[in-house]
C-alpha cells in the first residue's frame, strides 16, 4: 500500500514538472540559416545574392542592423513584411545570418 502510494506521488511529481516547462522549442534559439532559406532566399538567394525580382544582394548591403531589422519587420514595396509571421527572435536570427553573408 505504502508503495503504490508512494509510486503515484513520484508519477504526480513528474507530471506537474513535465506540464510547467517550458516549451523546448520556444526557448531554443532561432536558426537564422534555415528561416532565412526558408521566408528569403526564393528571392535573395540562399547566399544572398540572387537579386530574383528586384531583391537587393545582401551580401554587399551597407545597412545596420537596425534598418535591416525594420526592412524585415515592414517590407519593401514587393517584399513580404514579416512581423507577425516570424518573431522578434527570429527576425533576430535572419538579421544575423545576413551579416554572416556579408562576410562570405
Amino acid at each position: 500500500m505504502v508503495s503504490l502510494k508512494y509510486s503515484f506521488l513520484v508519477l504526480g511529481i513528474s507530471l506537474l514538472f513535465s506540464c510547467t516547462g517550458e516549451n523546448e522549442s520556444a526557448s531554443a534559439t532561432p536558426n537564422g540559416k534555415l528561416l532565412f532559406e526558408k521566408n528569403c532566399a526564393i528571392c535573395h538567394g540562399k547566399d544572398g545574392k540572387l537579386g530574383q525580382g528586384g531583391a537587393k544582394d545582401l551580401s554587399i548591403t551597407s545597412l545596420s542592423k537596425d534598418d535591416m531589422v525594420r526592412i524585415v519587420e515592414y517590407g519593401k514595396p514587393g517584399m513580404t513584411p514579416f512581423k507577425g509571421l516570424l518573431n522578434d527572435g527570429e527576425i533576430q536570427a535572419v538579421v544575423e545570418y545576413i551579416e554572416e553573408l556579408k562576410e562570405k
